[in-house]
């Protein structure tokens, strides 16, 4: 989650590029889903019976046990969704003052 973080803190800091300013504020909207709706629309998505699965099956002709794909409710995929949803915590959290605070 902090490389993750980092890079896009370090890209939106330190490169002017056209979009720069929406894309920043598109690395804001993970925060706007909760954790848990987006874990649900994760696992509905990429079940067996999801319409990804649904969509190789019937496109490959494939049927049950033809394909492997990788195990949804799982600790990786907690990972995931977790990086996914929270890595805007790492990129915009308070920067250090290069300066010390004026004293009154």
């Amino acid at each position: 989650m902090a490389a993750l973080g980092a890079s896009t803190a370090w890209v939106v800091a330190s490169c002017d590029f056209p979009g720069r300013k929406a894309f920043e504020w598109a690395l804001l909207l993970p925060l706007a889903m909760p954790a848990y709706i987006v874990a649900y629309a994760y696992t509905d998505f990429l079940q067996y019976a999801g319409p990804l699965q649904s969509a190789l099956r019937e496109g490959a002709g494939w049927g049950r046990g033809d394909y492997w794909f990788p195990e949804i409710r799982s600790l990786p995929g907690a990972v995931f969704v977790f990086t996914v949803v929270l890595y805007p915590m790492s990129t915009f959290s308070p920067a250090p003052r290069s300066s010390p605070a004026p004293r009154r």
